[in-house]
């Protein structure tokens, strides 16, 4: 076994130990959701959430579909939407940050 086919040995027991169901694309895909910083922003009308975190994608569930920024990740029944993008194709998971979908 490679180093690499090693690390995503781990990253699939990961996964199945941390794991939750997260709404992508009309599927359900496990992700390990981080701990994220929650905040509010100021606007007009009032105070608007401004919660920031990432999520970790199991790359093998992904079937050769990445998320995009822009896309829609619905977790626990709240919409976000993708900021940013880490994709390294082939190491086990795709990392991305999720903002509120109004910001």
């Amino acid at each position: 076994m490679g180093f690499f086919d090693e690390i995503k040995s781990s990253i699939r027991e990961i996964f199945s130990e941390l794991s939750e169901p997260v709404q992508w694309h009309g599927r359900t895909v496990n992700c390990i959701v981080a701990q994220g910083q929650d905040g509010v922003d100021l606007e007009s009308g009032g105070f608007v959430s401004n919660a920031v975190f990432s999520i970790k994608f199991n790359e093998s569930e992904l079937d050769g579909e990445y998320p995009s920024i822009g896309d829609i990740v619905i977790i626990r029944d709240t919409e976000y939407r993708i900021n940013w993008v880490s994709t390294r194709v082939g190491r086990g998971q795709v990392e991305v940050s999720l903002l509120p979908r109004d910001k």
